[in-house]
């Protein structure tokens, strides 16, 4: 849909989460001073209804989509698109921090995992802390598609898979898929299946 504003226009349109990501990747979306700093907690206060990522993470499993639009200025820049974020920034920090470390985002989603590995007599308390920080700072990508031996090695976490994880690996393959199960929506990756709505403003410069 396309709003006209004499030789401007509004364009509305709708990205995947990840054609959001691979903007940002690509240093194809850019914020400009004027824009809001980052504003929201990672995780819900206590007793306090304070905006928080976690709680827009979990808004967008439960819709698929969201709601307002994430706003930006289109420019062209030596045949490059560049889009000017106006507003929506504390929406695009938000997805952006869940897709690179989604357990920052839901904790609570790495017990079963922590709590297996604590169980493990035979893995050194060194070694279970490596294994759990593993986890922990995996990204989105890297969980979902997670492939128990191939990412040790591609990793070069070759030595604690050999020496600590391949005796255990068919019961902890199975709590990684209940992992694996909650990160997705029906059974689609979140930056698959989440629709971003976007006003672009085309035609227009920097200082309007």
């Amino acid at each position: 849909y396309i709003q006209k504003m004499t030789d401007k226009q509004i364009r509305n349109d709708s990205w995947r989460v990840e054609q959001l990501i691979s903007k940002i990747k690509h240093k194809s979306i850019k914020k400009p001073k004027f824009q809001r700093k980052k504003k929201w907690d990672i995780l819900p206060r206590k007793g306090k209804n304070n905006p928080n990522e976690q709680a827009y993470i979990q808004f967008l499993y439960k819709n698929s989509h969201t709601v307002d639009p994430i706003t930006f200025g289109e420019i062209k820049d030596n045949e490059r698109t560049i889009y000017s974020n106006i507003d929506g920034n504390n929406r695009i920090n938000a997805i952006q921090h869940f897709m690179e470390k989604p357990f920052d985002i839901f904790p609570d989603y790495l017990n079963d995992i922590n709590d297996f590995i604590n169980k493990q007599k035979h893995i050194s308390k060194e070694d279970k802390t490596k294994i759990i920080d593993i986890f922990k700072n995996m990204s989105y990508n890297a969980i979902v598609q997670f492939v128990y031996k191939y990412y040790f090695k591609r990793n070069k976490f070759e030595d604690i898979y050999e020496n600590t994880l391949k005796d255990i690996r068919d019961t902890f393959e199975d709590i990684i898929e209940n992992v694996q199960i909650k990160l997705k929506i029906d059974n689609i990756s979140f930056d698959q299946k989440v629709n971003v709505n976007v006003n672009i403003f085309e035609g227009h410069d920097t200082n309007e």
